[in-house]
C-alpha cells in the first residue's frame, strides 16, 4: 500500500479589481494563506510594475491591465504550486472626455439655434429629453440637426453616447425670445 500525502495549496489573492486615472500608480498588495521558506512571488506581466517579483508592488499601467499573481516553491517539495494564481484588473481611465468633444451652446435660443457639438466625433447618439423623462428627439448618427423648433420654452436632458459607448449626460435650457 502507498502512502499518500494530501498537502493544501496555500490561498493567494492579487486584490479586488479596481480604477485609476491614466498616469496613477497604485499599491498592489497581494496576500498568501501560508508563508513557507522558499516562496516566490511574481507578477504577469510585468509591464508597468515597480517589482513583479515582490508581493507587494506599485502598479502604473497605461491601459487596463489584468495582472496575474503566481506563486512558486522551488526548494519545498511541493511540485503543484505553480497552480497557486490569483488575478485582478486594474481599469484605467481617460483624465478626461475627449479634446474633441465639446458642447458649443449652454443655451439654445428658440428659432435660431441649433444643440451643437464642436468637432462631432461620427456615429455619435443622441437622445433629448423633457424634464418628465419623456424622449422628445432620437438620433442613431447625430449630425448636428436637432433645432429647438416647437419647444417650449424650459429646461431639457440630453444624453450623448460616443461610439466608444461613452456616455455624457446633462440639462441645457431653451429660452423662448
Amino acid at each position: 500500500m502507498d502512502d499518500v500525502a494530501v498537502i493544501p495549496l496555500p490561498d493567494i489573492l492579487a486584490g479586488n479589481d479596481r480604477t485609476i486615472i491614466v498616469g496613477d500608480t497604485i499599491q498592489m498588495n497581494g496576500s498568501v494563506s501560508e508563508m513557507w521558506a522558499g516562496q516566490q512571488f511574481e507578477w504577469l506581466p510585468h509591464i508597468g510594475l515597480s517589482d513583479p517579483y515582490s508581493l507587494n508592488t506599485t502598479a502604473s499601467p497605461s491601459v487596463t491591465t489584468t495582472y496575474t499573481l503566481t506563486i512558486s516553491c522551488p526548494t519545498c517539495d511541493v511540485v503543484c504550486l505553480s497552480d497557486a494564481m490569483d488575478s485582478v484588473t486594474i481599469f484605467v481611465e481617460p483624465t478626461s472626455p475627449p479634446q474633441t468633444f465639446s458642447f458649443h451652446i449652454p443655451s439654445l435660443i428658440y428659432t435660431d439655434q441649433v444643440f451643437f457639438i464642436d468637432s462631432l466625433p461620427p456615429q455619435t447618439r443622441l437622445k433629448i429629453y423633457d424634464m418628465r423623462g419623456r424622449i422628445i428627439f432620437s438620433s442613431e448618427n447625430y449630425n448636428n440637426d436637432f433645432y429647438p423648433v416647437g419647444l417650449n420654452g424650459a429646461n431639457y436632458i440630453y444624453e450623448v453616447t460616443l461610439s466608444d459607448e461613452k456616455v455624457f449626460k446633462g440639462k441645457f435650457c431653451v429660452i423662448k425670445r
